[in-house]
């Protein structure tokens, strides 16, 4: 599924381009082939007729919105589920790996890859289920209920 939102706001013209397509999921079984829900939002933001920006900028659209108004319950929704489960199929770390980063403030991880290397062979969580952080990207579901919710954004 894809839909394009489009929002005004004062000068912007904000073009939303959100995805829920199944991909192919690694499983453990070989003769297995999952498919399984991934989610995206990537946007093109206009200002005053021009290109401003575009990508992954969500945060800085929910900026000029809030600025501007925009308290909807669409887009503190779709902010909220695209902060917790965009691109849910590229994590570098297992859920225990990546919170144990989380939780000691541990960013720009792509970067500084052998700092969280570090943290994380301190916490004894370098390699958690026999993977090494960073060795292979990790599928997290979507639990139903936001996925409900992400489902819902294509009906309007």
């Amino acid at each position: 599924m894809e839909t394009i939102k489009k929002i005004t706001s004062w000068n912007y013209l904000i073009k939303l381009n959100i995805r829920l397509e199944d991909k192919e999921q690694k499983s453990f079984d070989i003769f297995k082939k999952l498919k399984k829900p991934v989610f995206s939002v990537c946007a093109d933001v206009y200002y005053k007729g021009r290109e401003d920006m575009g990508g992954q900028c969500l945060d800085e659209i929910n900026e000029i919105l809030e600025k501007n108004g925009d308290t909807t319950k669409e887009r503190t929704t779709l902010y909220y589920l695209r902060k917790k489960h965009h691109l849910n199929d590229t994590h570098a770390g297992t859920k225990k790996q990546e919170t144990r980063l989380k939780n000691h403030n541990i960013n720009n991880r792509a970067n500084n890859y052998k700092e969280t290397c570090d943290a994380l062979e301190n916490a004894w969580l370098l390699i958690d289920g026999g993977v090494k952080f960073g060795s292979t990207w990790h599928y997290w579901e979507i639990p139903a209920e936001d996925l409900r919710e992400i489902k819902s954004l294509f009906i309007k």
